[in-house]
């Protein structure tokens, strides 16, 4: 990306439309529509997103829109600006975004954050148990990335936290949110659990390894996550979505 900004090299989204130009496939069932909303952050190598969306520059009529569906997406160095709209969800977003990746201003439209629906207040007796969500994940390709400096600085704040609430004797328990997909290995794990006043999530953890989910089981996923933060006192975490759908419920929130 440096290299590309000082012109040294082409950026990836020229290199990226060059090969599409070419690539030995069409998409011709686009014809039949006026518009194509796609995720904003599809920035990793060849694969059928990514063919599509490149292929869909074949189609004069057709309105491409980018989905900017997270708030850290706004800093991410996508692939794919070749859109005629880019949706965020609040103005601020909208002017990082355009300060960060030089988009025309009239192309970038303020959406409500519809991901945010399924969040609703619940009336509930006060608990004792404050929210730890890990804000970094690790690649699959590498078992060994829970020792990577970021998503080992979550795993560090559980346990300082934890040293925090016995030293003090305070009445609290650490119920962690693990990030999805990231490989911790069976002795981080295993530390945790062995903490008295610790209690990991493991279910909505394994829940992301299915892959392929019904409509149901995403709705009864959210209805859980709801739940989760309405019943915390608190919650923690270096920078997770999970701030944001806290403070959306009015529950204090803890940015490390």
């Amino acid at each position: 990306y440096f290299l590309s900004k000082i012109g040294i090299l082409p950026f990836t989204n020229t290199l990226y439309r060059i090969f599409y130009s070419v690539y030995p496939k069409n998409y011709n069932f686009l014809k039949k529509f006026d518009y194509f909303l796609y995720d904003f952050r599809i920035n990793d190598e060849h694969n059928f997103s990514k063919c599509i969306i490149y292929k869909s520059n074949n189609y004069l009529n057709l309105r491409r829109i980018a989905w900017v569906y997270s708030w850290d997406n706004s800093y991410i160095y996508s692939s794919i600006f070749n859109a005629d709209y880019f949706l965020v969800w609040s103005k601020e977003l909208k002017k990082i975004f355009i300060d960060r990746h030089k988009i025309d201003n009239k192309k970038v439209i303020v959406n409500y954050p519809i991901q945010f629906q399924y969040l609703k207040k619940i009336k509930n007796k006060k608990t004792n148990v404050i929210l730890f969500s890990c804000s970094y994940g690790s690649s699959k390709k590498n078992p060994e990335d829970d020792n990577k400096i970021y998503v080992k600085d979550d795993i560090e704040m559980i346990h300082h936290l934890h040293k925090i609430i016995k030293k003090n004797k305070l009445n609290l328990k650490i119920l962690v949110r693990l990030y999805p997909g990231t490989n911790y290995k069976k002795k981080t794990l295993r530390d945790l659990s062995n903490l008295n006043n610790v209690d990991i999530d493991l279910e909505s953890f394994n829940f992301f390894t299915k892959g392929n989910f019904s409509k149901k089981e995403i709705s009864d996923h959210l209805t859980k996550k709801n739940l989760l933060i309405n019943n915390a006192r608190a919650v923690f975490s270096f920078g997770s979505t999970f701030n944001i759908e806290a403070a959306i419920l009015d529950k204090p929130v803890f940015h490390i």
